[in-house]
């Protein structure tokens, strides 16, 4: 099965599916995760997730409220932008989520 009629190519159709396969199997409970790296190393072992994806997945259906999604297109843009180095963002631990959350709100609205 592949979603290449919506304009999903075979690589992505295959990571939903396994992706798929993964919740079914009860590899992971994302609604009681305590460790999120552990539960993002997991993910990363599926063909086709990557890093952007097991972050946005870890923030999102994990709860994580601190994933800085710096790989993230928008982010990249506002970060070079107004020419913040990484490092300016670690105060604001563990709540950088909201950050990346905010930038795509930011963004959104222009």
């Amino acid at each position: 099965m592949h979603f290449g009629t919506l304009g999903v190519t075979k690589v992505k159709s295959n990571a939903i599916k396994e992706l798929a396969k993964f919740f079914i199997s009860q590899k992971t409970d994302f609604s009681n995760c305590i460790d999120t790296k552990f539960e993002m190393k997991k993910l990363l072992e599926i063909k086709g997730i990557g890093e952007w994806t097991a972050k946005y997945i870890a923030m999102r259906s994990m709860n994580d409220t601190d994933i800085l999604l710096d790989s993230d297109y928008a982010v990249k843009k506002i970060i070079e932008k107004y020419s913040i180095n990484l490092t300016e963002f670690e105060k604001y631990k563990p709540f950088r989520s909201y950050i990346t959350v905010g930038i795509w709100n930011l963004l959104a609205k222009n």
